[in-house]
């Protein structure tokens, strides 16, 4: 049979793990949201979109790569997706 002070041990060794399993990591506290002030509704802007950042010269042809782990999407990136990519964005 064990000694007592073995059995001690292992107690505050197994109280010791359950505490800090128990502890939570530091999460900051919610924030409250602001009631909405009444005001006029605002008329959506239109959108939009943002120039590349840096485009090729023109002319050259440009390679997009995509990789994926699904082979069962395979079907729909080859039928639909990259047909719809390549009419928009024929130099790609």
């Amino acid at each position: 049979m064990l000694s007592k002070r073995l059995l001690l041990t292992l107690l505050v060794l197994v109280l010791a793990l359950i505490l800090a399993a128990c502890g939570g990591a530091d999460q900051p506290a919610p924030v409250e949201e602001a009631a909405p002030e009444e005001a006029a509704p605002e008329e959506a802007a239109p959108v939009e979109e943002a120039a590349p950042e840096e485009a090729a010269p023109e002319g050259e042809k440009v390679t997009l790569t995509i990789d994926s782990w699904r082979n069962d999407d395979i079907p729909i990136w080859q039928d639909v997706i990259i047909p719809a990519f390549n009419e928009q964005y024929p130099e790609i």
